[in-house]
């Protein structure tokens, strides 16, 4: 096997794991690091809904914290919201969590995120665009939201949730 051949065949691998939306540590690792790169060198930039950092910052003044929770590294989200459309918008979200809080899909996990914030799972709204997730952070005792954005799937069950097309809905009568 050629050095093109093995490189080929590690692309092939890395690209089967995005598809099949795998979170194994390496890929995240290495995705961080060519993000990192190209944030770094103004090649990237974050696309988000124009609702978002307004949003953020009603909230970041009425003295409410933000927190974001990704499968992807708490290093990748602070790129990414630091390289907005709209700017830097870090000084808008009081923490980051990842997987190292434990799967997106267990109660647990919540649970740990809201001991972090120091505040009552009943003060926090988690908002995702899968039903799993929102399954957990509701046995966890959060409120939950299920976004409804372009290009996101369908999700069975959806019904269960309070469904929003904007993050102004929240708190929206």
């Amino acid at each position: 096997m050629t050095g093109r051949d093995l490189i080929r065949e590690i692309t092939d691998y890395l690209l089967w794991l995005m598809d099949h939306d795998k979170k194994t540590a390496p890929l995240k690792i290495l995705q961080g690091l060519i993000w990192e790169q190209g944030f770094a060198q103004g090649k990237l930039q974050t696309e988000i809904f124009a609702d978002v950092p307004v949003c953020l910052l009603q909230w970041h003044e009425a003295g409410l914290q933000t927190a974001i929770y990704s499968s992807g590294s708490v290093l990748a989200q602070k790129m990414m919201f630091t390289h907005t459309s709209y700017g830097d918008l870090t000084n808008l979200i009081s923490g980051y969590f990842d997987t190292g809080v434990g799967p997106k899909r267990q109660p647990q996990s919540y649970k740990r995120i809201v001991a972090a914030l120091q505040v009552t799972a009943e003060q926090v709204i988690f908002v995702s665009d899968i039903a799993e997730e929102l399954e957990a952070a509701r046995a966890a005792g959060l409120g939950t939201a299920l976004s409804i954005r372009p290009g996101n799937q369908v999700q069975t069950g959806a019904a269960k949730y309070r469904a929003i097309h904007s993050l102004a809905d929240l708190f929206s009568s």
